[in-house]
């Protein structure tokens, strides 16, 4: 597995060391697992001036296969106006990737990673060049202000410059890592000149390799030195420093006054700007007040049409009040007339009752006799059966009255079909009766218009007259029938 790890390590640099020397941020290093959290720590007090702070990370050592931690510290920047980009780890295709800090004019990225102490994530909010002297920022920088005066107070940079890492996560992207794409500012600043770390911030580095105490499997993830105390190196300004910063005056005194020239083209354009848009403005307000205008109208006839509407169903409405109290006239008039209709039939069932009440007591003198007969008999029965059916008649009784009228009604029907009939054949036999009568009579004037013969003639055999068949009497309708 060593070979293996060292082979792979060999054409990983063999491939790195065909990048261009002008970008400082190369990868180098993969690792198979995550590099531990980043420890908190607090920051040294910036003894002297133009000291730049370089942020504590973890590196790599391929023959140890561990992290170990490389401390904070103040450490004199290579140039005038020279800021940091701090080394960071990325997630790449299942495995962590190492990119080396660099030093140029901005601050480059550096995947977002919240080192603290000014690096939050995007950018540097520590401070920043005036001249030949570096500012710094007390809102986020601790400085010896007895010594330091060039200071002043930010909050807000920091703030806006801050990308929250609870956990302390120290690499960007995958899974769990901070998730943070490059910002325009910061792509700008990857496309410019890049200087590599100074002698001694690599010296530093192999200190720190060198100190068992600093690998992650001996101090668990929670390095002792988490930062030095006292700088690095000296601030050293030599004659090429100082006409460096000669040229980086007279350079900046340039880009100021081009940055001034690009402001008063800017503020020219603006006031363009500001003159079309209060151009815009007055017409898209006169346009809004012809659309007000047109809202107005089309509200007057929306309300125009709603009260025509509110008319037309008001109309409506007593229309339909008008035909429903027309119908209403109607059905009382209906009603009327059923109930004078009803009040006529009832009249006329009535009178028929009445008749066939009368006919009923005409038939029923005829069957008095042969029902008394009857009802004594049934009363003996009927008192047997009373003691035994008191409780069944009782619920019965109700029943029986009901059917009896019904009973009643059909046998007075019947009763008059019967008598009609009976009429119908005592017609019919009295007809034949006169018939037989007159076809005798008229043998009889035959025989007497004949001649007489020798012989006596006989006496013609009286007919016997049939008697006449008596009426039918209606039989008695039974008492107690069942209800249909």
């Amino acid at each position: 597995m060593r070979i293996f790890r060292y082979a792979r390590w060999l054409l990983l640099t063999l491939l790195f060391s065909l990048i261009p020397a002008s970008s400082h941020a190369q990868v180098v290093i993969s690792v198979g697992f995550a590099p531990p959290e980043l420890p908190v720590y607090e920051q040294p007090y910036c003894p002297e001036p133009n000291l730049m702070w370089i942020p504590g990370y973890w590196a790599y050592d391929q023959n140890q296969g561990d992290y170990y931690w490389v401390p904070g510290a103040w450490v004199p920047a290579p140039y005038q106006g020279a800021l940091w980009t701090p080394d960071y780890w990325d997630w790449y295709g299942g495995h962590y990737r190492f990119h080396h800090g660099y030093w140029g004019r901005h601050v480059g990225y550096y995947g977002g990673v919240n080192y603290g102490n000014g690096y939050g994530g995007i950018g540097y909010s520590g401070g920043e060049w005036q001249g030949n002297d570096f500012r710094y920022n007390t809102a986020i920088t601790r400085v010896n202000e007895t010594v330091i005066h060039n200071t002043y107070r930010n909050q807000t940079i920091v703030e806006n410059n801050t990308i929250v890492n609870n956990n302390h996560v120290a690499y960007s992207g995958g899974p769990g890592g901070v998730q943070h794409k490059p910002t325009a500012s910061e792509q700008v600043a990857a496309r410019d000149k890049h200087t590599a770390p100074t002698s001694i911030q690599t010296q530093h580095v192999a200190a720190a390799r060198t100190d068992k105490t600093s690998f992650a499997k001996a101090n668990g993830g929670h390095p002792q030195n988490a930062a030095v105390t006292k700088p690095l190196a000296p601030v050293k300004n030599t004659p090429a420093q100082k006409q460096q910063a000669q040229t980086q005056q007279k350079q900046q005194a340039q880009t100021q006054q081009r940055q001034q020239a690009q402001t008063q083209q800017k503020q020219l354009a603006q006031k363009q700007q500001a003159q079309t848009q209060q151009k815009q403005q007055a017409q898209t307000q006169q346009r809004q007040q012809a659309q007000t205008q047109q809202k107005q109208q089309a509200q007057k006839q929306q309300a125009q049409t709603q009260q025509k509407q509110l008319a037309q169903k008001q109309q409506a409405q007593t229309q339909q009040k008008q035909q429903a109290q027309k119908q209403q006239a109607q059905t009382q008039q209906k009603q009327q007339a059923q109930k004078q209709q009803a009040q006529t039939q009832q009249k006329q069932q009535a009178q028929k009752q009445q008749a066939q009440t009368q006919q009923k007591q005409q038939a029923q003198k005829q069957q008095a006799q042969t029902q008394q007969r009857q009802q004594a008999q049934t009363q003996q029965k009927q008192q047997a059966q009373q003691q035994q059916a008191q409780k069944q008649q009782a619920q019965t009784q109700q029943k029986q009255q009901a059917q009896q009228q019904q009973a009643q009604k059909q046998q007075a029907q019947t009763q008059q079909k019967q008598q009609a009939q009976t009429q119908q054949r005592q017609q019919a036999q009295t007809q034949q009766r006169q018939q037989a009568q007159t076809q005798q009579r008229q043998q009889a004037q035959q025989q007497q218009s004949r001649p007489a013969p020798q012989q006596q003639s006989r006496p013609a055999p009286q007919q016997q007259a049939r008697p006449a068949p008596q009426q039918q009497h209606a039989a008695p309708a039974p008492k107690n029938e069942p209800k249909h």
